[in-house]
């Protein structure tokens, strides 16, 4: 039976790329679940990690709604941020303990909770419905004036004539990673200017061409190696005489210099905002050639190229903050590679406007209106015995949501949105990327047995935006009272809303035998043992 306190629902003890803190820092986190109906007071609740210390951390004065999830950060940082643990916790295993305010253990991971791969977690499995996930059909309009502004949400509004488009709606948005095009010529290519005929699509010389969108840009041919290691093959394969390019938007974090490079062989340039900032013109071997540019906080277009000739071939694509004459392994990282803080990278594929968004709304928008209406009808059995309910969503910049007309959560938006409002805030392009997760518990006994709406107002900072993002979701579900925890791999770990799809039930303990090995004259019992360690 559930008990009627508050539970750990889920953790991630190597947070490689999930969830950012307040320093962009990937900091170990535990959420603490309120699965009631009533609020619960953390007052005087504890954390600990050490099962002879109990009274380790203390929550702040803070309270939990009924179906709350609330993310805590485990970074060691509690003498800055009053949610963060003052401990973090092992990837490899270790004990955890939820404690009351009389002293008593709540919940505990004993001897210890099991082993996490990067970008994994652990958690509470939920019974849950999906009432509206990703890539789903949503009626849509732009408004011209504000005839709907009263109408728009109610659940028996006749939408036939809206368009219909799937989720995700927008435009612009980019998707991690840089885009990469190797292109094989029919003549040496020993300079720059070579090489830039060479990319020319309509060149009668390009023997062949690659493309495809990486993490980062690590490339070794054969020969001698760069910086880094981990190295992958370019994208055409290995060989002379081509070019590589490399293409996408460096998001900077605080204005100042910022120092790009390649080391790479043979030669390359990069342009950052279209502007030469490094220019090697020449043939060798791996060698760095660096330039610096002074750049505002946000998003900024780079290309780079490099060519080879003849023997060996490799390039990568670095960058660190401030001005730099030489590479340096303590500043410099990866373009790309956010897990060791490189900047974070992003690109639009081409011929899509990114894998994020199913139905382009520029044309309809961009430059004229920074409000969209989108509604999603689906039907329900009512709240049934969920104790939680979950509005997830992507977006960029900001929205309001209702459910059946009646205003569930908002964000960066204005108190009394119509036809014409914005987002009262930007939002960055790895900030929309982010699934964020809203408890709209209080709202779940508005789910009727049939037909039910979910209506969302999109809003943009302004009309001439470049990016516009809406991917909601809508989940309800409570902790599951006959099965414990499980594994919730990569992009499945659900930090602030109802866990869903796990990947693993469990994971086996190395197997232990009771004699170990050796020469033996006499007969012996041997005992094999193996165990799948959890809560």
């Amino acid at each position: 039976m559930l008990s009627a306190n508050p539970l750990i629902s889920e953790f991630m003890a190597d947070n490689a790329s999930t969830l950012a803190d307040e320093d962009g820092a990937y900091s170990d986190w535990i959420e603490i679940h309120n699965p009631t109906a009533n609020p619960i007071d953390l007052t005087g609740w504890k954390l600990t990690d050490n099962s002879a210390n109990l009274s380790k951390w203390s929550f702040p004065a803070v309270s939990l709604a009924p179906g709350e999830f609330r993310v805590f950060f485990a970074s060691g940082k509690s003498a800055i941020y009053p949610h963060h643990t003052n401990f973090s916790l092992s990837k490899g295993g270790e004990f955890l303990a939820l404690v009351r305010p009389d002293g008593g253990i709540e919940q505990q991971f004993s001897p210890q909770f099991p082993s996490q791969a990067a970008d994994e977690s652990y958690g509470k499995r939920f019974v849950y419905t999906r009432h509206i996930a990703p890539s789903t059909a949503w009626k849509y309009r732009i408004p011209t004036s504000g005839s709907l502004d009263a109408l728009w949400k109610n659940l028996n509004l006749n939408d036939a004539s809206w368009s219909t488009g799937n989720s995700g709606l927008g435009f612009g948005t980019k998707i991690p990673g840089i885009s990469v095009r190797q292109v094989f010529y029919n003549n040496y290519i020993g300079s720059l200017a070579t090489a830039d005929a060479a990319l020319v699509p309509s060149n009668s010389g390009i023997l062949s061409e690659s493309s495809s969108i990486v993490t980062t840009v690590n490339f070794l041919g054969n020969g001698s190696e760069g910086r880094y290691g981990n190295n992958a093959l370019p994208p055409g394969g290995n060989g002379d005489n081509y070019v590589i390019q490399g293409k996408g938007w460096i998001e900077i974090p605080t204005a100042g210099t910022y120092t790009f490079g390649l080391n790479s062989d043979d030669g390359g340039r990069i342009r950052i905002n279209g502007a030469d900032v490094m220019v090697d013109d020449t043939n060798h071997g791996p060698e760095d050639h660096l330039g610096s540019v002074f750049l505002a906080a946000g998003q900024h277009s780079f290309e780079f190229i490099m060519f080879q000739g003849y023997g060996g071939n490799c390039v990568e694509f670095y960058s660190a903050p401030g001005s730099h004459t030489q590479w340096n392994a303590t500043n410099f990282d990866l373009v790309g590679d956010t897990a060791n803080g490189g900047l974070s990278a992003f690109t639009i594929p081409e011929g899509s406007t990114g894998s994020l968004i199913a139905t382009n709304l520029e044309s309809v928008m961009r430059n004229i209106r920074a409000t969209a209406y989108l509604r999603k009808r689906f039907t329900a059995s009512g709240p049934g015995t969920a104790t939680s309910l979950s509005l997830v969503n992507r977006y960029n910049d900001g929205f309001v949501a209702w459910l059946n007309e009646t205003q569930i959560a908002a964000q960066n938006a204005p108190a009394s949105p119509n036809w014409t409002s914005v987002a009262t805030a930007a939002r960055t392009e790895s900030s929309a990327l982010i699934p964020q997760g809203f408890n709209v518990t209080s709202a779940l006994t508005t789910l009727q047995s049939g037909n039910n709406v979910l209506a969302i107002q999109g809003l943009n900072v302004s009309s001439a935006d470049t990016t516009f993002l809406q991917v909601p979701e809508l989940i309800s579900g409570s902790p599951d009272a006959t099965n414990g925890y499980a594994f919730y791999g990569e992009k499945k770990a659900t930090p602030g809303w109802v866990n869903t799809e796990f990947t693993l039930l469990g994971k086996v303990a190395d197997t232990q035998f009771s004699v170990k090995r050796g020469i033996f004259s006499a007969p012996f019992t041997l005992t094999i043992t193996t165990t799948t360690p959890g809560a």
